[in-house]
């Protein structure tokens, strides 16, 4: 099965409060189809952030990013703005 990789760009109110929420959001998830995830710093604006994640397919990805229940944790762990979510496969 092809993995489906969104990149998400948002800011942060404060970056280390942000991570908690990610990394406590973790176990849900990969039971939503999760298959890696690596995040980014902007080097010139630390509260930018970039989230790589790696779906088991893009119906899982698709549903995990326009379910409402990630808008509530965005907001919960201190995301400023609207989120740009890009889906994307490998060239």
């Amino acid at each position: 099965m092809e993995a489906r990789t969104v990149i998400t760009q948002f800011e942060v109110k404060d970056f280390a409060g942000w991570m908690e929420a990610f990394e406590r959001y973790g176990a849900e998830r990969k039971a939503a189809g999760l298959v890696s995830s690596k995040v980014y710093r902007q080097a010139d604006s630390p509260t930018v952030v970039f989230a790589i994640l790696e779906w088991r397919s893009e119906a899982a990805a698709k549903a995990y990013v326009e379910g409402m229940a990630i808008k509530a944790k965005m907001m919960d762990a201190g995301v400023v703005g609207l989120p740009q979510f890009h889906f994307v496969a490998e060239a």
